[in-house]
């Protein structure tokens, strides 16, 4: 039987200028859902006829003042890429190091996907 032994591998730590730089990236993750959510409600209290019981938050992007919320999406889509680069510079070796920060960028990528196609217009909207 043929044994393999594995290497440890040694953590390199950050340079001072690197670790500032993934926490301000970090930090645009910080910022990303208090921003999404903070502009989406103050859409849904100051628009007539909207209802987040029968209308979903991405149906805030159609009308006169639907720029805010695709603004709003796109904001949003590159904070969290952001933090998604943040996070991979910040991590060390171990599972979560790739696909971490690949779904999060992924997430991130839908805001923006969000933000350039529309909602279909639906009960009122």
């Amino acid at each position: 039987m043929t044994t393999t032994s594995h290497a440890a591998t040694a953590v390199t730590p950050l340079a001072p200028r690197d670790r500032r730089s993934a926490r301000r990236l970090l930090a645009c993750g910080l910022l990303a859902g208090p921003v999404l959510l903070g502009v989406g409600l103050a859409q849904v209290f100051t628009r007539d006829g909207f209802d987040l019981d029968r209308h979903a938050l991405s149906q805030l992007a159609l009308g006169p003042w639907g720029f805010v919320q695709i603004v709003n999406f796109l904001v949003t889509g590159v904070l969290v890429i952001a933090a998604a680069r943040g996070l991979r510079g910040a991590l060390g070796p171990g599972r979560g190091t790739v696909w971490g920060p690949r779904l999060l960028a992924g997430f991130g990528t839908g805001m923006l996907i969000a933000g350039v196609f529309v909602a279909d217009p639906a009960f009122g909207c």
